[in-house]
């Protein structure tokens, strides 16, 4: 098991640098942290049955590259786009979904 979560490890990391863009996290209190991070952009997708569910957009924050824990409140900048942390799904393995919205 340790070989698999080191694997994981180094795949996850490779994944954030490669196809991740530079996060600046702002906690409410505590230090700044700029990470590459996974960000998703809220979209419509007007043909589908359901409706649409969400359309807010999302971070991925992995917990080991920030310098302060991630809380509802902090501020997040992607872009130069400002947003603020609306609510938190952490995933169990260090990874939080960050659901966010534009300041």
């Amino acid at each position: 098991m340790a070989l698999w979560d080191s694997v994981a490890a180094v795949v996850g990391r490779a994944t954030r640098t490669g196809v991740g863009v530079a996060v600046t996290h702002t906690p409410v209190t505590g230090t700044a942290s700029e990470v590459s991070a996974r960000f998703d952009r809220a979209f419509v997708y007007p043909f589908a049955e359901q409706g649409v569910v969400d359309t807010r957009p999302t971070v991925w924050l992995l917990a080991e590259d920030l310098a302060t824990a991630v809380s509802t409140g902090d501020a997040i900048v992607v872009n130069g786009t400002a947003y603020t942390v609306e609510s938190i799904e952490p995933d169990g393995e260090g990874m939080s979904r960050c659901y966010l919205t534009e300041d």
